[in-house]
C-alpha cells in the first residue's frame, strides 16, 4: 500500500511538469522503439493519403492504427503538454468555450510544483496572478475566467480572494495513464491520440492496475484486441508565435466518463 500511494504522489507531481473527459477533464510508458509497436496493414484511403500530402492532412482516422508524423522526442513532449489538462478535461473546439473549471485544474496542474506549503502543512497556495497567467500560456489570449469565477467550488482548491491566492487541500491524487497511439500532422498544428488505460477494458484487471502503478510499460499488442473499445483522448495542439505549445481543441471517441481522481 506504501508503495502504490508513493507511485501515485509522484505521478501526480509528474502532471505538473507536464480522469475521464467532459463535455463544453494517465501517465503511460511510451515505447522505447516505434517497432514494438504493431502497425496494422493500411486501408487503401491511408495508402493514398501517404502518396498525396494533401490528402494525408485530413484522411487519418483510428482505424488505420498507429501513426506516428514525428520522432520519439516530440511525442513525448507533446504528451508532457497536455498533461494538466487530463485532471478535468472538457470537449472544446474554441478555448473560448472553457468551464472555469477546466481552466483552473489545468493552471494548477501545470504549476503544481510552484505551489508554497502552509506553515501547518495542510495546505498550499499560489497566487491567482500566476494561474491565469498559465490560462494564456495554454490556451492562448482566447481563454479567460468568467467575472464569477471566484464564487464557484473547486475542491480540493480554494479561491482566497482577499490574499488573492489559489489554495490547495490535499486530497488524493490523479491517475494518468495513457498509452500514445498517434502523433498526426495537420496544416496548421497536430492531432495528439491517447488511449485512456483508465478504461475499464483495460484497468478493471487487478494485475493491470498493479503494472500501471508499479510504472511496467504496456505494449499496443497487449491492448490490440480490445483498443477498438477504449476511450480515445484527441488533443489539437498548436505552436504560437513565441515559440509555445497551445491546446487548440480536444475530443473523445468512446467516452466513458472515467473517473481519475484516487484516494
Amino acid at each position: 500500500m506504501k508503495k502504490t500511494v508513493a507511485f501515485l504522489l509522484i505521478s501526480f507531481t509528474l502532471l505538473s511538469a507536464a480522469a475521464g473527459c467532459r463535455s463544453a477533464k494517465t501517465e503511460s510508458k511510451l515505447p522505447d522503439d516505434d517497432s514494438s509497436i504493431s502497425q496494422p496493414d493500411l486501408a487503401d484511403e491511408e495508402q493514398e493519403a501517404k502518396e498525396s500530402p494533401s490528402l494525408e492532412l485530413k484522411a487519418y482516422k483510428r482505424e488505420y492504427g498507429p501513426r506516428f508524423d514525428l520522432p520519439d522526442d516530440l511525442l513525448i513532449k507533446y504528451q508532457n503538454f497536455v498533461m494538466p489538462f487530463n485532471v478535468m478535461p472538457e470537449e472544446f473546439e474554441d478555448p473560448g468555450e472553457l468551464s472555469d473549471f477546466a481552466l483552473i485544474f489545468t493552471a494548477a496542474a501545470a504549476i503544481l510544483v510552484e505551489f508554497a506549503p502552509s506553515e501547518d502543512g495542510m495546505s498550499s497556495s499560489v497566487p491567482l496572478s500566476k494561474i491565469e497567467s498559465r490560462i494564456r500560456e495554454y490556451f492562448g489570449g482566447a481563454a479567460k475566467l468568467s467575472e464569477q469565477y471566484a464564487d464557484r467550488d473547486y475542491s480540493p482548491y480554494e479561491i482566497d480572494r482577499q490574499n488573492g491566492l489559489l489554495v490547495q487541500y490535499h486530497a488524493g491524487t490523479i491517475g494518468g495513464f495513457f498509452f500514445p497511439y498517434a502523433l498526426i500532422e495537420l496544416e496548421d498544428g497536430y492531432e495528439l491520440w491517447l488511449i485512456d488505460l483508465m478504461d475499464p477494458l483495460f484497468f478493471d484487471d487487478p494485475e493491470n492496475q498493479e503494472r500501471l502503478f508499479s510504472g511496467d510499460p504496456v505494449s499496443y499488442d497487449e491492448i490490440a484486441d480490445i483498443a477498438g473499445d477504449m476511450q480515445y483522448n484527441i488533443y489539437f495542439i498548436k505552436e504560437q508565435n513565441n515559440g509555445r505549445l497551445m491546446l487548440a481543441g480536444y475530443r473523445c471517441e468512446n467516452f466513458k466518463n472515467i473517473n481519475h481522481f484516487l484516494y
